[in-house]
C-alpha cells in the first residue's frame, strides 16, 4: 500500500463500508500526483491496536490514549483503533489528473459507487457534490 503524503492531502468524503471482514472508513481523497497534477483515491487509515486493550475495568470505559508508538488515533471503527498514516487502500492506486474534465475522474467516482452503498444505508454525497468540492480545493491550491 501506498502512503499518501498528508502535507497536500484532502478528505472529499468519507463513508463506512460494512461487510464479511468487519467495518471500515473509506476516504475519497485528493492529493497530488506522482506523474499528473492531482490523485484522486480511496484510502483510509490503519489499524493501530484492538479496542479490549484499552478497556479500564476501573471505571467500567475505554480510555483511548491519543496516541500509539508514536502514531496520532483517529479514532474507532469495530474492534480496533485507526489513525497514524492515511494509506491508499490495497486494490486501488487511484487515478491521476490535469483537469476535472478529463474523463477518468468520473469513471473512477462511478466506479468506486461513492453515490450508493450496499448493506448500511447511508447519505453519500452526489457526483455534483464531489466535483464541486474538488474544483474548490483545486481553486485555493
Amino acid at each position: 500500500m501506498k502512503k499518501i503524503d498528508k502535507a497536500n492531502f484532502f478528505t472529499i468524503a468519507e463513508r463506512e463500508v460494512s461487510g464479511m471482514a468487519g467495518t471500515r472508513i473509506e476516504y475519497l481523497c485528493l492529493s497530488c500526483g506522482e506523474y499528473k497534477s492531482y490523485l484522486l483515491s480511496v484510502a483510509g487509515y490503519e489499524a493501530l491496536a484492538h479496542v479490549s486493550d484499552y478497556y479500564d475495568e476501573e471505571v467500567d470505559d475505554y480510555k483511548f490514549p491519543d496516541a500509539i508508538e508514536g502514531k496520532k488515533v483517529h479514532g474507532s471503527v469495530d474492534d480496533y483503533l485507526v489513525g497514524g498514516d492515511i494509506w491508499l487502500n490495497i486494490n486501488n492506486d487511484g487515478v491521476e489528473f490535469d483537469s476535472l474534465t478529463d474523463g477518468i475522474v468520473i469513471l473512477f467516482i462511478e466506479k468506486y459507487k461513492w453515490q450508493k452503498m450496499a448493506g448500511k444505508v447511508n447519505i453519500f454525497p452526489t457526483n455534483e457534490n464531489i466535483f464541486s468540492r474538488i474544483k474548490e480545493i483545486i481553486s485555493e491550491s
